[in-house]
């Protein structure tokens, strides 16, 4: 919880600066809820998004796909 200071207690009872608000927006600069918005107010481009999507690793091999009653449909049901 932020105090009147600007600082706020961390789980080891530290206490540390407040993020600010414009710390936070730049965290959330790749946040894909917030890509479409960042690109029509010009806060990212469309030449820096596709390079930042380019150097994402492939994780698709890590997919496991289920069905909705929960059921595992991936070739290997070892799990």
């Amino acid at each position: 919880m932020a105090s009147k200071m600007g600082y706020k207690e961390s789980r080891s009872n530290r206490k540390e600066p407040a993020m600010s608000l414009a710390d936070a927006n730049k965290n959330l600069k790749w946040d894909i809820r917030l890509t479409e918005r960042n690109l029509n107010v010009g806060d990212l481009k469309t030449d820096e998004l596709k390079k930042h999507l380019e150097q994402l690793p492939d994780l698709a091999s890590n997919v496991e796909t289920f069905t909705m009653d929960g059921k595992n449909t991936s070739a290997d049901d070892s799990h």
